[in-house]
């Protein structure tokens, strides 16, 4: 999951190809904070997509066990983000 990959194009193979897909692009913690841009593009690029969708959630500098309760806490709010960002994308996984 590069930063900057071809996302159009992968879509594009994806929908021509019946195939199946993963969005990274939301493990990203800014993509997560100020989602509503990255939501929009998403959107745009998966018009006509009918396969089965899943976006990654976040997998950086996330411990929703930690001792400390601010970084439980903020673990917490990344993880329910990325659950909004999935069902506002009507997302499967």
């Amino acid at each position: 999951a590069p930063r900057g990959a071809n996302w159009e194009a992968a879509i594009g193979l994806a929908r021509e190809q019946g195939l199946d897909l993963e969005l990274p692009a939301f493990m990203f913690p800014e993509h997560l904070e100020h989602c509503e841009p990255e939501l929009a593009r998403h959107r745009e690029l998966l018009a006509g997509y009918s396969g089965i969708l899943a976006v990654r959630g976040p997998i950086f500098d996330v411990n929703p066990v930690s001792l400390d309760p601010d970084i439980a806490a903020i673990s917490r709010k990344r993880y329910l983000q990325a659950i909004d960002v999935a069902r506002r994308l009507e997302a499967r996984y």
